[in-house]
Order: structure tokens, then C-alpha cells, then sequence
């Protein structure tokens, strides 16, 4: 009797502990890593968008949860409403931060360059920026460079991400899902991997 009790006793805590993992809450983190000294960065928690506006702060929480960038669009002004036109977020909107080493160059910006992975295959990259200095979005050009790296010139530090065509091109550059061709509708989501 007691080996069936300390049996059922074992099973249940396996149970139990399973599901406590399924409870795990989901990551911030972005796949953007700096390349230039003094320049960080960073995932947008509920600290960091607490100070922003919350017009802002509201976009960006939409935007991260793969809801689109139809907040963003909304308040970003015409120009940048029609550059978004047709875009799709990669990853997640995230901080760009100046450890007060970074400095601007000749042309009075901060040349920044950022490891991207799957950028040189990336349509129609560019960066989404919301400049909390200026209090304005703007869409900004990046190049690719040969090592596969990004570089972008930037006024200001804040809140950034990367936006390419929505295609199935960009779903998963370079590759298609086993047992798909690329000229059907199946896209990777950037939010969880899977394909729609």
C-alpha cells in the first residue's frame, strides 16, 4: 500500500510540476546586439515605457505583442504612416541606449552599427525610431554591410525596431517551412516561430 500511495504521491508532483512550467511567463528580449562602443541595448520593460508618453507607451505594448504596427501608424504622422504601409516589425521595438561614451560624427549623428541575424536577406529593411528627445517617429534607411551588420544614423537615442516588406520573403529569409514552396501564403510569426 505504501508503494502505490508514494507511486501516485511521485505522479502527481510530476504533474504538477509540468504545468508550473507551461505558467512561465514569455520573454522581452530582443536578437539586436550592438557592434559600436558605448551604445547598448536594451528590451522596453514596464519601467523603461512608463516613461514615455502613453500614446507612445501604448504603440509600442501592441506593436511587441504582434498586434501590428496599425497603434504606431496611427499616431506617428502621414509621412511615416505611409512608410509603414505594407511593413511588418522584426523581433520587437527596443531601447537604444548612450552610455555617455557614444559620439556623434562629422554629420552631427551617431553612426551606429548593430548585428541584425538574417539581415542581408531582409527586404526592404529599415529602422522604426521614436525619438523621445524630439517626440517624433521617423523612419530611418539602414545599410546593410558586408559582414552583415547594420548601419544606421541616428540624432538621438530611444526606442527603435526594425520594419522589412511584409512578404514571404521576410517570414524566414532565405527558407521555407518543410513541406511548403515559397510562392504559397505560409509566414513565420516573429513573435512566437511558427508558421501561419
Amino acid at each position: 500500500m505504501k508503494k502505490k500511495l508514494m507511486g501516485a504521491l511521485l505522479a502527481a508532483t510530476l504533474v504538477v510540476a509540468q504545468a508550473v512550467c507551461v505558467f512561465a511567463a514569455g520573454s522581452n528580449t530582443t536578437d539586436v546586439v550592438s557592434k559600436t562602443e558605448g551604445v547598448k541595448v536594451e528590451s522596453l520593460d514596464e519601467a523603461a515605457l512608463s516613461q514615455l508618453d502613453k500614446t507612445v507607451a501604448d504603440a509600442i505594448k501592441d506593436a511587441n505583442s504582434g498586434k501590428g504596427l496599425d497603434k504606431i501608424a496611427e499616431v506617428a504622422g502621414e509621412e511615416v504612416k505611409k512608410e509603414l504601409e505594407g511593413k511588418t516589425l522584426v523581433g520587437n521595438i527596443f531601447d537604444l541606449q548612450n552610455d555617455g561614451s557614444a559620439v556623434k560624427g562629422d554629420d552631427g549623428k551617431y553612426a551606429v552599427t548593430l548585428q541584425l541575424p538574417g539581415a542581408k536577406d531582409m527586404k526592404g529593411l529599415k529602422l522604426l525610431h521614436y525619438s523621445s528627445d524630439r517626440d517624433v517617429w521617423e523612419v530611418i534607411d539602414v545599410v546593410v554591410n558586408d559582414d552583415g551588420t547594420v548601419t544606421v544614423k541616428l540624432d538621438d537615442f530611444s526606442p527603435a525596431g526594425f520594419i522589412v516588406l511584409a512578404t514571404n520573403e521576410n517570414a524566414n529569409p532565405g527558407k521555407t517551412p518543410a513541406g511548403n514552396n515559397s510562392n504559397n501564403n505560409t509566414v513565420k510569426s516573429p513573435q512566437t516561430g511558427d508558421w501561419d
